[in-house]
């Protein structure tokens, strides 16, 4: 229970911080979303694709994730902590910190046109918007830490996320 809590908390006070949402939408992405991500210490991965676009005179924020179709069951629904960490900017603006709001997709080479959820921020859309690049940060961190007894393995056993870019696949 703790573990699904905490991260959900922590994006909500995080996302207000940088936009306040005016409203929830769902939307496809873009033809071009940026992409980014990165891979467990166990195997497996996660991808983020993000596109941030102008909407009603306001800055919409979109994105869609997926992860490894197989991954150690040890990082299973861990996703949710690494996305409550998760930061989408637009040029060097934090737009929206805490990405748990984007929805789940299968892996694919290309996610133009995934089904998203999105955050219609209370921030006014620029003209010069149009030419700032999208970023995606999502830092490195301990996803899991075991320790217990000497079962052949080196304990204390931790596994770690990388941003190492799109991690979900087949693995």
């Amino acid at each position: 229970m703790h573990r699904i809590c905490f991260p959900l908390v922590a994006s909500v006070c995080l996302l207000v911080s940088c936009g306040t949402p005016v409203e929830r939408l769902e939307a496809s992405l873009g033809s071009s979303p940026v992409v980014d991500g990165g891979t467990y210490s166990s195997g497996g991965g996660l991808t983020v694709a993000a596109d941030i676009r102008e909407d009603r005179n306001l800055t919409l924020a979109c994105g869609a994730y997926a992860v490894s179709r197989r991954q150690s069951v040890l990082t299973l629904n861990e996703e949710y902590r690494v996305l409550g960490t998760g930061t989408v900017f637009l040029g060097d603006q934090p737009l929206v910190t805490g990405l748990t709001f984007m929805n789940k997709v299968m892996p694919s080479d290309d996610y133009a046109g995934a089904e998203a959820r999105c955050l219609l921020l209370n921030r006014p859309w620029m003209p010069e918007d149009n030419e700032l690049k999208v970023k995606i940060r999502i830092p490195a961190q301990v996803v899991l830490q075991l320790s217990g007894g000497n079962q052949g393995l080196d304990w204390p056993h931790r596994i770690y996320f990388s941003p190492t870019g799109p991690g979900a696949g087949e693995w």
